[in-house]
């Protein structure tokens, strides 16, 4: 099956960043150039509609009720800026919540927190963020259940180089959750060589492993990431890791209880 085509029109998609599968299996892909907004498919590629979404954001998850998650984090905005957003299906900002970090600089408290954020069967949502030891739980109506800082084994220091650029600390990448609820966090092991093009970004892959947590976000293990990639997902006990670059395919394993 084959559906959508490019554009800014109805149906249309310009610069695509995900897709997600939400109820009645409907499927949306959000596009993040044409307006911000979340183009939504039935199961068979006909075009339903066309959902502009708030502000400025990259990544969407569809909640069980058909609400989306995003993440929002607009300085301009906010005296004190939040970095995520429970929407509405029909785009409206229902709550905002989990607080950015503030680095006194805005242009650097805006590239020090970018997150990464997934969901489980109950909705409650759960993330974690690139540049800090951070990782936090909320309910599906955006209220803190637990947070926690696991630590890793180098100094976070996230400042602004001597041409008033952001020079970052990478420390989580990703965040999934299995079919028995556990988390798993893509983390950095090492302190991580400067992220950027693709070629550097597939040279620190080699320095990643996957952190294992509970939903309590209680440490169970921690494993070598096998091979470079750059997207994960979870299915059951499958773990698929998409690979576009070094030998364009998808590589899966399966998740072994020991």
């Amino acid at each position: 099956m084959r559906f959508g085509k490019e554009g800014q029109g109805p149906g249309e998609i310009e610069w695509p960043m995900c897709l997600a599968k939400g109820p009645q299996n409907n499927i949306y892909i959000f596009d993040s150039r044409s307006g911000v907004r979340a183009v939504k498919y039935s199961p068979d590629g006909e075009h339903l509609k066309d959902i502009k979404l708030p502000g400025r954001c990259q990544k969407m998850i569809i909640l069980n009720s058909g609400d989306y998650v995003l993440d929002t984090l607009d300085l301009n905005k906010e005296v004190n800026p939040t970095i995520m957003a429970v929407v509405s299906n029909e785009g409206k900002i229902i709550k905002r919540f989990c607080a950015a970090k503030d680095y006194g600089i805005p242009s650097l408290t805006n590239n020090a927190n970018q997150v990464y954020f997934t969901n489980d069967n109950k909705d409650n949502i759960y993330i974690a963020f690139e540049n800090q030891n951070r990782i936090e739980k909320y309910s599906s109506s955006g209220d803190l259940i637990w947070r926690m800082e696991p630590g890793v084994d180098y100094p976070i220091i996230n400042k602004m180089d001597k041409e008033m650029w952001p020079e970052l600390t990478y420390v989580n990448i990703d965040i999934k959750i299995d079919s028995k609820e556990r988390l798993w966090v893509t983390t950095f092991k090492d302190l991580p060589e400067k992220r950027g093009s693709r070629s550097q970004t597939l040279e620190n892959q080699y320095n990643l492993e996957f952190r294992i947590y509970s939903k309590d976000g209680i440490w169970l293990d921690r494993i070598p990431v096998p091979v470079p990639h750059f997207k994960k997902r979870i299915y059951g006990n499958r773990i698929y890791l998409i690979d576009p670059y070094f030998e364009t395919c998808i590589y899966e394993y399966e998740i072994i209880e020991i």
